[in-house]
């Protein structure tokens, strides 16, 4: 091997040479690499579309809301806060009393004379109701409605009254402080109830009232439905108050209560349909006259 191969293999330019290409080779794997990333990504700004608001959020302060039927279709029944301006479909959250009656014995009494029957305690039913401003301008109004008006009318009505009886009060008027006192109304689970019957065939006037939560609705088709009807068997249903408060709010009840239900209601024919994921909260127990005061 002569000297001068020997030199250049072991010379200062081949050693450069060689360092050189190395550089070369990471030059190119560098950017091979590069070219392999992933491109930055482009934020593309979509604007937020909001969904409509459903009809059945509520954001009023008296309400009824509740699934209905077999199609379990959901009924939201609200009054505006603001009832300056109502239309003929929205709601007002009244009190009503389904009975302020005595309890009455009618056993052997043929001909009855009311004079003559002993009175055996009282029976009281108050409640409240959502109503639409048709059906209470019906009955405000000082003229009799046609047949077609009260059918248009009488639609969509929800009452939630609470029954009972006080024993041994004999006086043949109403008392209010028995009125105010309402066994069924206090915070907590609350059991079916049953307004009293009056039919003159009962051996006890109004003998057959139960304490409890009685509902009534009276659908858009005008049928009536209720809890209290035959059979009221109630395969799944409660009813539980969670808040009973005295109205510092508008003063058109001496309270307010608001709560959740789930209930099977029967009509006349002893058919039935159901409401379940009930809540509500309404007026109750207002300042009127259930019957006339003794002189």
């Amino acid at each position: 091997m002569s000297s001068l191969y020997v030199y250049f293999v072991n010379s200062p330019v081949k050693k450069s040479m060689s360092m050189l290409k190395k550089l070369l080779i990471l030059f190119l794997v560098s950017v091979t690499l590069a070219g392999c990333e992933d491109p930055v990504p482009v934020v593309i700004d979509v604007p937020i579309v909001k969904p409509p608001v459903s009809k059945h959020v509520i954001d009023t302060y008296y309400y009824v809301q509740f699934a209905w039927g077999k199609n379990q279709d959901t009924i939201t029944l609200e009054v505006p806060d603001d009832t300056s301006d109502l239309s003929d479909f929205d709601y007002h959250a009244l009190v009503r009393e389904l009975k302020s009656e005595p309890i009455i014995d009618t056993t052997d009494k043929i001909n009855i004379e009311w004079p003559e029957v002993d009175t055996v305690g009282w029976h009281y039913a108050p409640g409240g109701s959502l109503m639409p401003d048709i059906f209470v301008q019906l009955m405000r109004s000082e003229q009799n409605a046609t047949p077609e008006e009260a059918e248009a009318a009488t639609k969509n009505i929800i009452t939630i009254s609470f029954p009972y009886e006080v024993k041994g009060d004999t006086l043949p008027y109403w008392d209010i402080s028995d009125y105010l006192v309402n066994p069924s109304l206090v915070k907590g689970p609350v059991k079916w109830g049953r307004v009293g019957n009056n039919i003159f065939n009962d051996t006890i006037w109004n003998q057959d009232v139960q304490a409890g939560a009685m509902i009534s609705f009276i659908d858009d088709q005008g049928r009536v439905w209720e809890s209290d009807n035959h059979p009221t068997f109630q395969p799944f249903g409660y009813f539980e108050l969670t808040q009973v408060i005295y109205n510092n709010r508008d003063g058109r009840s001496y309270g307010i209560i608001q709560g959740e239900f789930a209930v099977r209601l029967y009509n006349e024919l002893g058919e039935y349909k159901d409401m379940r994921d009930g809540k509500f909260r309404i007026r109750i127990l207002g300042d009127i006259e259930l019957s006339p005061q003794p002189e």
